[in-house]
């Protein structure tokens, strides 16, 4: 897997994968109030935004961070992850074609820029409940804090001036 580069051209298949990864935060936060069975639909390649990259006048132009790409893309594997636990244990976990893939993802370096990502993930493949207790830190961390964000600077536009 090698960066993706959100461009001119291709910017509206990163758009989707946004309104996936937003739909996939509110169920979140709505449904579980954290991560939960069936949280993520299969709807775009979450591998390819690992690692993304988008020249910042186009993402200032069209309103698209590609931090949240990235972020979401690590919380829909780790929800997979989840999913392949709940649904089989630990030898279903262990030869999953999915959980595989991941797990090289992980081995190749794929998810070193979001170390908290990672750390969940890695803890996946060792430990069922320090993973579910670490995929708590996750939500707070992408999910809310996403919303947190987007919240900050809608009050610094609604600030009037001293």
């Amino acid at each position: 897997m090698k960066t993706h580069h959100i461009t001119e051209e291709n910017f509206h298949e990163a758009m989707h994968a946004a309104r996936i990864i937003l739909n996939l935060y509110n169920r979140a936060v709505t449904t579980y109030g954290g991560f939960g069975g069936s949280l993520f639909l299969n709807e775009f390649d979450a591998f390819k935004y690992l690692r993304c990259e988008m020249p910042r006048n186009l993402g200032d132009r069209i309103g698209l961070d590609p931090d949240l790409l990235r972020k979401g893309a690590a919380v829909c594997l780790l929800c997979h992850l989840y999913d392949i636990w709940e649904t089989g244990g630990r030898d279903h976990f262990r030869t999953h074609a999915l959980s595989r893939k991941i797990k090289r993802c992980l081995d190749n370096g794929f998810l070193d820029g979001l170390p908290l990502a990672k750390d969940a993930a890695l803890l996946a493949y060792a430990d069922r409940g320090i993973f579910a207790v670490k995929l708590q830190i996750v939500y707070l961390d992408y999910i809310l804090g996403y919303y947190q964000g987007v919240l900050g600077k809608a009050h610094q536009r609604l600030s009037l001036p001293g």
